[in-house]
């Protein structure tokens, strides 16, 4: 062999060996995610589940890292899980009837996209194992609910209709609310927004006068908080009766209030406000 031939030999040798090493390095890869392409369009509050084929690293899981987007590039609202070889986004609760206060907006599809080797952020498996390759994959949304309850926008968390989850104690059927604040009324799951007079409010008195109110809606991913104010605040001393509109107050796919065993009426009793609070 010549000396020409033996050093070019000499020089592919860490070449060749460089391409082994690459080869034989662990994988890590997207293996499917929910919903899945058969499975229809992601409705409007439905998480988006991603697995992998190993447990990912969840000190890698970040807004670089796994970013959905909404048709128009813009973030998508919402939070990352990671449990295992699995890794969810939930997208933030919508409190309007078109939903476009949501975590996907009012956008007709959404993008997931994944960092992957080679590349800065890069979402990696345990054992610092980085995602073979960057992964994009679209969905589409479901339409949004043009102002009523939709089976077919939205994901029912909860089934039936809502119910009270923090009602007052058996046989008492009285709130207690601290004078100036609101009386919070908790539900077992997300109500439909925006909600028409969903309670009346009456002085507990002779003429039972009706008092004029405010509600504020907080909508978790599995609850709700109904808000209730009157116009001139809780008053320390004053009593009130207050009534549940079940017809007012639906979830997200069109149940009514499920108000079984329950009052038809309930007492609220103001009480002195804590020390510092308001």
């Amino acid at each position: 062999m010549s000396a020409r031939r033996r050093a070019t030999s000499l020089l592919l040798l860490p070449l060749l060996g460089g391409g082994l090493a690459c080869a034989d390095r662990p994988s890590f890869r997207l293996v499917g995610h929910h919903p899945g392409e058969n499975e229809g369009p992601l409705r409007r509050n439905e998480a988006i589940t991603l697995l992998f084929d190993r447990e990912v690293d969840p000190s890698s899981v970040g807004a670089e890292s796994v970013r959905v987007e909404r048709a128009d590039g813009t973030p998508a609202a919402g939070r990352l899980e990671v449990e295992g070889r699995r890794v969810r986004f939930v997208p933030r609760p919508g409190r309007t009837g078109t939903w476009e206060d949501g975590g996907y907006g009012d956008s007709d599809r959404v993008a997931v996209v994944l960092a992957g080797f080679p590349g800065r952020g890069v979402l990696s498996a345990s054992g610092r194992i980085p995602l073979g390759e960057a992964v994009r994959r679209e969905l589409s949304l479901a339409p949004p609910p043009d102002g009523r309850p939709s089976a077919r926008s939205f994901r029912d968390p909860v089934p039936g209709g809502p119910r009270l989850a923090r009602p007052p104690a058996a046989g008492a059927g009285v709130f207690e609310v601290p004078a100036g604040a609101a009386l919070a009324l908790h539900f077992s799951e997300p109500l439909f927004p925006p909600i028409q007079e969903p309670v009346t409010l009456r002085f507990d008195d002779r003429d039972r006068t009706r008092v004029e109110t405010s509600t504020e809606l907080v909508q978790g991913e599995r609850d709700a908080v109904l808000l209730v104010r009157p116009a001139d605040g809780f008053r320390e001393g004053t009593r009130y009766l207050l009534e549940l509109r079940p017809e007012h107050l639906t979830d997200l796919v069109g149940s009514r209030f499920d108000g079984r065993g329950l009052p038809r009426e309930y007492g609220v009793r103001v009480i002195p406000a804590a020390e510092g609070g308001s």
